[in-house]
């Protein structure tokens, strides 16, 4: 209920001010049923100067008992070259602004056999929220195309990183994956001042790595601009794309 707002001087909703009502039945009309929820208001407030902060409509939130479960999914295709994904849907650094819904809104338009999202979702005043209590769930098999490095869960970085990377990429048969693609959140080169060189350590470890195997193309978000060559010169080796929902 409400608008969201984004600016400096905002004044968030009061979520008591509606109640969160959900009336449903089995057909369109009478709808008999009635469940009642508990509403909320989202903030996300910069202590920088020069940003503006956000505050969202009110959210309800109401559970429905006793209705079936309905899932559904697609299985993955038999490895080969003519069975990837036809369609993919590459985003990330969708953040909480107007483009947000818009980005969403196509990507699902264009119904993609593959999203990847190249990092950063939401944002909470600088903050982990209290979360909802869920599992926090990773990958946990490697019989899968896409393969992580890194889960925050654990930390494995330095010597042990990079062996895991090395032996991943050597596993890779190119007969079977023609295209080898690489994925990860801050790029290594950009030409923006407020990131630029910001992960110059992970490059200078992982480059020559990356360049070794072959790897073809590797998408990136965090800098929120657009990158259309390297060094003021077209690259021939590496395609980066720097946060591709832009």
């Amino acid at each position: 209920s409400g608008e969201f707002q984004i600016g400096y001087n905002i004044k968030p909703l009061d979520p008591t001010t509606v109640g969160s009502i959900v009336r449903y039945g089995k057909h369109r009309y009478p709808l008999r049923h009635e469940a009642k929820g508990k509403s909320l208001v989202y903030s996300q407030l910069y202590p920088f100067e020069g940003l503006q902060n956000y505050t969202s409509g009110i959210i309800h939130h109401a559970r429905l008992t006793a209705m079936s479960d309905i899932y559904s999914f697609r299985t993955m295709p038999a490895s080969g070259p003519k069975s990837y994904p036809r369609k993919i849907a590459i985003f990330g650094d969708l953040g909480l602004t107007y483009n947000t819904t818009a980005t969403i809104s196509h990507v699902k338009s264009n119904n993609p056999d593959l999203v990847v999202l190249v990092g950063d979702v939401c944002y909470a005043n600088l903050y982990l929220t209290n979360g909802t209590g869920a599992d926090c769930y990773s990958c946990s098999f490697s019989n899968t195309p896409i393969h992580e490095t890194y889960q925050p869960r654990w930390d494995y970085w330095g010597r042990l990183q990079y062996r895991w990377l090395e032996r991943d990429l050597a596993n890779v048969d190119r007969s079977i994956t023609p295209w080898l693609v690489a994925v990860w959140h801050p790029p290594w080169y950009n030409s923006y001042n407020a990131h630029y060189r910001e992960v110059e350590c992970m490059r200078v470890e992982m480059e020559e790595l990356i360049y070794s195997y072959g790897v073809d193309i590797v998408f990136n978000g965090h800098v929120c601009n657009s990158t259309m060559n390297i060094n003021g010169t077209p690259e021939q080796c590496f395609l980066f794309i720097c946060n591709a929902s832009n």
